[in-house]
């Protein structure tokens, strides 16, 4: 079975890194130079999307990370392939691997709060008609998200979750036997919650936002319907950029041992634990 594991994970790497970017660069391409006029500062925030995801998947170049969480609800964060891994498979470095989570997790919140801003730009646009150009928008909401995305990194790492552990070893689970280096973590009573109140707060953003534009656009008659038609288009680009975030949140897979196996390999900000423990 850990050999099925160990093709899934390269089949992971290899997969995204040879799909994610030039995927990623055509889109881009697309966005600056095929865009109608009339949608141009409304798509050009695309962009953003596309670069964040070009950044995560280069942390993934560096090092694929997944994690298991033990009997004492303490996660392991396991780093499977990419240039780094090579390095440290005999020669473990602690800054580089707790670097590469750091790195991942805040990346992780500004892709989804990026798509807050990006909600929230599109609803002053759309239903208060207000005039917000694109070097507007990076230079106030964008850059916002940025400085809160810092600062919850800073809450996190320094109250929430802590680095207890690191080397080595080999790894004898049932869907794991390999030696491979790790991090381990502890996460504070009140991770959990936090956690969850800024994703359930990015999600509220998002969906009041959704509903009110979805509600403008279906009453304005003033639109014409090749405009109506591309801002319901855009907006439903978004939300499934909003379903891809979640479902990347939740891919795991389970087995019977009490070592649950969660695989994070790009996104490894919320804490999951397992349902029972020995």
């Amino acid at each position: 079975m850990f050999n099925l594991i160990d093709i899934l994970f390269k089949f992971d790497y290899w997969t995204c890194l040879l799909l994610g970017y030039p995927l990623n660069i055509i889109l881009i391409i697309l966005i600056i130079f095929k865009t109608p006029k009339e949608m141009e500062t409304h798509s050009r925030i695309l962009i953003q999307n596309c670069v964040l995801d070009i950044l995560m998947l280069t942390c993934q170049m560096f090092i694929q990370v997944f994690f298991i969480t033990n009997g004492n609800k303490n996660s392991i964060f396991i780093f499977t392939n990419g240039i780094f891994f090579e390095f440290m498979k005999n020669n473990f470095n602690k800054i580089i691997c707790q670097s590469f989570i750091i790195i991942g997790t805040f990346i992780n919140f500004i892709n989804l709060y990026g798509l807050c801003a990006q909600f929230v730009y599109r609803y002053l646009i759309l239903n208060r008609n207000m005039k917000i150009d694109f070097k507007t928008y990076l230079l106030y909401m964008f850059s916002t998200v940025l400085i809160i995305g810092l600062f919850y990194n800073l809450i996190w790492f320094n109250y929430a979750m802590h680095f207890i552990d690191g080397g080595i070893k080999l790894f004898e689970e049932e869907y794991l036997n390999e030696t491979l280096p790790f991090v381990t973590t502890k996460f504070e009573f009140y991770s959990v919650p936090l956690n969850l109140f800024a994703v359930l707060l990015a999600f509220f953003i998002i969906s009041v936002c959704g509903f009110k534009m979805v509600h403008y656009v279906n009453l304005h008659t003033g639109l014409s319907q090749n405009m109506k038609r591309l801002l319901k288009q855009l907006t439903k680009t978004l939300i499934i950029l909003v379903y891809k975030i979640y479902f990347n949140q939740r891919l795991c897979i389970s087995g019977n041992e009490p070592s649950r196996f969660l695989i994070r390999p790009r996104y490894p900000s919320i804490p999951q634990y397992p349902l029972r423990h020995p």
